[in-house]
């Protein structure tokens, strides 16, 4: 137990893209690296301060979601600062260090999981190499939402993707990957995933099948692939679809929503920052007007301060004072990707019937008059106009919205911020929606940055 505990503290300060000197350096002795049984690499999947805890921040500090208070604009560190107000040499080498390190770790599983003693336990066996295959593809993807251009199908597919790592040798060839190849990879460790993961496990911060299901939703939404979109969220919502009432909530309550709640498939956070804490930033004005009177979700998601503004209180991880945010995979988003491919489909019955199917449990009993659409357009609008107000805060999902949206002219959005009174702005599809890479990968990997 002692040498499991070993190998856990000392791979957990592995870096990718390190020289192998330096590799080397960090292990004193190899026996005690190497995993001996299954319980060895379920505690790596089990390890929840690197899997479930570090998804990339940055996505949600640069989207609209939200403003920092001026007054408080000086104490956010430069780094922050520069997130914040999309500057174009900014580097957020954490967020890529946080990718490959859960890359690394998945690898690290799949190289060994034929070699440890697995006493004929078939289940946790498939389970550990479905949850390696699903924390690769997983993290291969978030990675990808801010370290490359957005996906546009049939236009720039030979543009740069991720890097792609499928074994831990640190010393196999490191290149960036075409963006379809760097998809690609995503899609077929997640339909893997789909394959050895049970349809449901405990505790929630383990993946599963139903979450796996989702995440392909999502991955085939960036792709503009509507059909599969709809079907993996079918595939989903077949295993889970149970939302939460919000009538049965407390809306006084500063944290209304319960961590591991019903609509929770997969949980994980992003990384903790400042600007995100709940006393420093307000919400985007537009954004909370938005909601309609009898909207419960505008007393669940917000706390009036009584100025005019607001601030976020209805994360899924249920701390107000929290810099970090939920950005795990819901029930609710499966519901939002059916109806907004249905209606991009045409079929604007099953459109209607999912988004009023979760906006029944949001608005007070009662009150919500049911969508019948007619027209795709309108269908189409509003469907985005409610994944807006639902995915809000939701860990960088509006990021993701923002750059397969702006594709489409008529859906395309300036973000803007004023920042000691001058107006600064990212447009549509600007190459700042690609983050640079760490300095430091660019060398020792020799890959190449994205451009400016």
């Amino acid at each position: 137990m002692k040498r499991t505990y070993i190998f856990l503290v000392i791979i957990s300060f592995v870096f990718p893209f390190i020289s192998c000197k330096k590799y080397l350096d960090a292990k004193p002795n190899k026996a005690l690296v190497i995993p001996q049984k299954l319980s060895d690499l379920q505690k790596i999947v089990d390890n929840d301060g690197l899997m479930n805890e570090t998804d990339p921040h940055i996505a949600e500090i640069a989207c609209d979601d939200y403003y920092v208070v001026s007054t408080f604009y000086p104490i956010l560190s430069t780094i922050e600062q520069d997130i914040y107000t999309w500057n174009p040499g900014v580097r957020s080498d954490l967020c890529w260090i946080n990718t490959y390190q859960k890359i690394y770790m998945s690898n690290l599983i799949l190289d060994y999981l034929d070699e440890v003693v697995n006493d004929g336990d078939l289940n946790t066996y498939n389970s550990i190499k479905g949850a390696a295959y699903f924390i690769r593809g997983f993290s291969l993807f978030t990675g990808a939402q801010v370290y490359t251009l957005p996906y546009n199908k049939g236009v720039n597919e030979n543009e740069l993707g991720m890097p792609i790592k499928i074994s831990s040798d640190i010393n196999s060839p490191t290149s960036r990957s075409f963006l379809k190849e760097t998809y690609d990879q995503i899609t077929s460790d997640l339909k893997l995933a789909c394959e050895y993961l049970p349809a449901d496990i405990s505790p929630i911060t383990r993946p599963s099948k139903a979450v796996s299901y989702l995440v392909l939703a999502n991955v085939y939404l960036q792709m503009q692939e509507y059909s599969l979109a709809a079907t993996y969220a079918d595939s989903c919502l077949r295993l889970k679809n149970l939302l939460i009432d919000f009538n049965s909530l407390d809306t006084n309550s500063p944290n209304p929503i319960s961590r591991g709640n019903s609509e929770v498939l997969y949980e994980s956070n992003i990384i903790s920052s400042l600007p995100l804490n709940a006393f420093l930033s307000r919400v985007d004005s537009n954004l909370y007007k938005s909601y309609n009177q009898n909207d419960l979700r505008k007393l669940i998601f917000y706390q009036d301060n009584g100025d005019g503004t607001a601030s976020f209180k209805g994360g899924y991880i249920g701390n107000i004072t929290s810099q970090a945010l939920y950005s795990g995979a819901s029930v609710d988003e499966a519901y939002l990707i059916k109806a907004e491919c249905s209606a991009r489909l045409n079929d604007l019955k099953e459109a209607s019937d999912k988004l009023n199917g979760l906006l029944l449990k949001r608005f007070k009993t009662g009150s919500f008059q049911p969508y019948r659409f007619t027209d795709q357009v309108i269908a189409l609008r509003t469907i985005l106009d409610e994944r807006r107000k639902e995915l809000a805060f939701r860990g960088g999902r509006r990021w993701w919205d923002l750059r397969r949206l702006n594709i489409d002219p008529a859906l395309a959005t300036t973000l803007r911020r004023i920042i000691n009174g001058t107006i600064v702005e990212l447009p549509p599809n600007d190459l700042r929606y690609a983050f640079l890479i760490p300095e430091q990968s660019i060398t020792v990997g020799n890959i190449d940055q994205n451009a400016r």
